[in-house]
């Protein structure tokens, strides 16, 4: 036999092993390895929730900017009414807000790679 050929052999072999004997023939050669592979998903894990929660944050910030603005929008408006321009007021607060109305209905954040999976 070649050490091709043996080599082949001893991954037929292994392959065929169940998954907690492959993992015991890892712990022996190196061990600690399953805590270091369950230390890395609780890390993946702790990741996947900030972004989570960063995305939330993200999410409410957009809104409470976008009332902000349309808020902005409504006391620039009052104050044209205010100094005789009521025509001025309305075109500008009924623009400004079906503009931002139009964002937030059709705007949509860009997919990452990741999220298509």
């Amino acid at each position: 036999m070649t050490t091709d050929e043996t080599a082949a052999s001893r991954l037929g072999v292994y392959e065929s092993m169940a998954p907690w004997e492959r993992a015991a023939q890892w712990e022996q050669a190196a061990p600690e390895t399953a805590k270091g592979i369950i230390q890395l998903v609780n890390n993946e894990q702790l990741h996947r929730h900030r972004i989570a929660r960063l995305e939330m944050a993200r999410q409410v910030f957009s809104v409470l900017l976008g009332f902000g603005t349309v808020l902005a929008m409504v006391v620039v408006a009052w104050h044209y009414a205010d100094v005789g321009e009521p025509v001025a007021g309305a075109s500008f607060a009924g623009a400004g807000m079906v503009s931002t109305a139009a964002i937030f209905v059709t705007g949509k954040r860009p997919t990452s790679p990741r999220r298509r999976r």
